[in-house]
Order: structure tokens, then sequence, then C-alpha cells
């Protein structure tokens, strides 16, 4: 037997309405955890004489307020340590970036900058306004709603538990954005289907419901 999904909808209405509005709080009140992608920051590339982990450079970073910077391992036999390292962190000022590059020295040994520069929010504004520009409009205003929801419900997450937008969070952004569209779709097509088969006394809850399972 299944479950009555159509029967009970004001109860999924309005636990998705319950949803949307805690998150529409958690916007206005925390906003975003915006990472480096979206804001833009420093890139840092080293080679160290001797091996160093993730952790030793993070180490060093934290004691200078920038414990939160991407660190990759470039060039390893390994997962555990590598001698070229690079380093992203968010907008600091150079005087700090400097010195604790200076501080490595110290803590972990003889280096060589191979890099050291300034970057742009690479995905902030122009993603943005392709993702906003490939918007088809032409959709029924169901399937628009269902897909406006699923991408609401998933930054309103993010925001909620504060956690940090990157890269990877766009890519996951862009597979619900897939996932919904698909699934939209698919019911809409076999909705349309099940009209053809329709008899007069069923009611629409009852093809939207067959439908969907």
């Amino acid at each position: 037997m299944r479950f009555p999904i159509v029967k009970h909808f004001k109860y999924f209405m309005g636990l998705t309405l319950l949803v949307l509005f805690i998150g529409v709080i958690s916007i206005f009140t925390h906003g975003f955890n915006m990472g480096i992608d979206f804001t833009g920051g420093s890139i840092v590339d080293l080679t160290f004489e001797n091996e160093v982990t993730v952790s030793q450079v993070r180490d060093v970073l934290s004691q200078h307020g920038m414990g939160n910077s991407i660190i990759q391992l470039e060039n390893s036999t390994n997962n555990e340590k590598s001698k070229s390292v690079l380093i992203r962190t968010g907008l600091v000022e150079d005087d700090q970036l400097r010195a604790a590059v200076s501080d490595m020295q110290g803590a972990l040994g003889n280096y060589q900058i191979n890099r050291m520069e300034n970057i742009g929010a690479t995905i902030g504004e122009e993603l943005i306004e392709q993702a906003a520009m490939a918007v088809e409009f032409n959709f029924a205003v169901a399937a628009v709603a269902a897909l406006v929801i699923d991408v609401f419900v998933t930054i309103s997450y993010f925001s909620f538990f504060q956690m940090e937008l990157d890269s990877s969070f766009v890519a996951a952004l862009l597979t619900v954005v897939g996932f919904s569209i698909n699934g939209t779709v698919v019911i809409f097509d076999r909705i349309r289907e099940n009209l053809k088969l329709h008899r007069r006394s069923e009611g629409l809850e009852e093809l939207v419901e067959t439908s969907i399972w």
C-alpha cells in the first residue's frame, strides 16, 4: 500500500513553507559564509626544501588569522606530505600575508616562492550573471516554483549552518537544479501520458497521485 502524497499535500506544503521561512530568516540575519571563490583573496605557491603537511602549514597561518585558508599539496607521492604547497587565502592585508609566509621559514624550513598574487572573485559575479541568464522562463509556473524551492532550500541550509560557499557549492547547486528539472519533466510527462488513459470518473488528485508513483 503506497502513501497518498497528493492527499496530504497540505502537510508537505506546510513543511516546505516552514523550511523556506527559516531559510529567509537565516539569510537575512546570518547571510552566507562566502569562500574566496566568491570574495577573492590571495594565492601563494611555495616549494619547500623538506616535505611539509597541511596541518603544519595551517598552524603557521592560524597564528596570523588565516586558519581557514585552502591548502593544497602538489606533486605529492602521498596525500600527507609534499614539498610543493599551494595556499589560497581570503582577503587579507599584504603585510599580514607576507608576515605569515615569512614565519614559515622558521617553522618549516627554507622555501622558494613561486608565485604570490591577489586574485579576484573567480566565480562570483560572472557565474551568478551567467546562471541568471541561463534560466528558462518558458517553464510552467509549477516547474519554476519547484526549481526555486529546491534551490532555495539548499542555499538556506548553507546559510543556517554557515557552511562555506565555494566552487564545490556551485557544482552541487547545479546538480540540484539538474535533478529538480529532470524530476519535474518526468512527472509532468507521466501526467501527460496518463491523461490519455484518464477516466472521467477519476479525479485530478488520483491522476497526479498515479503519475507520481
